[in-house]
């Protein structure tokens, strides 16, 4: 137990429910940017992707597709990572309880 009180579990949410280009330039919006940050992310030493998905006009979306382009391209382009991945269930801020069961 005692080598457990010197770890560290870094979680990212690297796209979040609401910023857009316009409030950062570098938040990734597409299915592939949002991957090629997460494999950086875990690169860095992040354990856990809290994912959120945009959809084509860069609002909070839950398009099942769009988070299985997201996994499909992290785990095809990046065989190595073991990044575990967290599905948000509030990726769309205007999402209401059926829309939110993916």
């Amino acid at each position: 137990m005692s080598e457990l009180k010197n770890k560290t579990i870094i979680t990212v949410a690297t796209t979040g429910a609401w910023p857009t280009k316009a409030n950062n330039p570098n938040v990734p919006m597409t299915p592939e940017e949002i991957a090629e940050d997460v494999y950086a992310c875990w690169k860095a030493g992040a354990a856990i992707a809290h994912l959120h998905m945009r959809d084509d006009e860069g609002h909070g979306t839950m398009d099942k597709e769009k988070f299985r382009k997201t996994v499909e391209l992290l785990r095809a382009n990046h065989p190595d990572c073991d990044i575990i991945l967290n599905m948000t269930t509030s990726g769309d801020i205007h999402a209401d309880d059926t829309t939110r069961q993916i």
